[in-house]
């Protein structure tokens, strides 16, 4: 939700008529979200360099999409150096939302890990 914000900004800054509607949004959340699910799958088994790398990969690929994605839609954009400032804290903006939504996803699974985990005591031979 804080990227679909950050793209409201992104138009009302640039002077763009398109609208945000609720297909789009729906699709925003599940294209930030995607990526991510494998390392937080990857924590919640309790595979914490696995999920390390997979979160680092699916964050770094969310934040490429956004480059890619950003620079094609301000291709044709008159940019002002105001503009240009704003632009770059809003892409700030988004670099902060994605390194959250990683934070936060191994946050999630660590605490799923952690409640619904089975005792590990059952797992382990007796002690001599």
């Amino acid at each position: 939700m804080v990227a679909r914000g950050l793209m409201r900004l992104v138009t009302l800054v640039t002077g763009d008529d398109r609208q945000l509607t609720a297909v789009g949004t729906i699709g925003v959340v599940l294209y930030f979200a995607v990526p991510i699910i494998p390392g937080a799958v990857a924590r919640a088994l309790g595979a914490r360099r696995t999920a390390v790398a997979l979160l680092v990969l699916g964050a770094g690929y969310v934040a490429l999409a956004c480059v890619v994605i950003g620079v094609q839609d301000l291709g044709d954009v008159d940019l002002t150096a105001n503009v240009v400032a704003v632009l770059v804290a809003i892409g700030i903006g988004f670099a902060v939302a994605v390194l959250g939504l990683a934070l936060l996803a191994w946050r999630f699974a660590s605490s799923w890990a952690t409640r619904y985990a089975p005792s590990r005591t059952w797992t382990e031979g007796p002690r001599d």
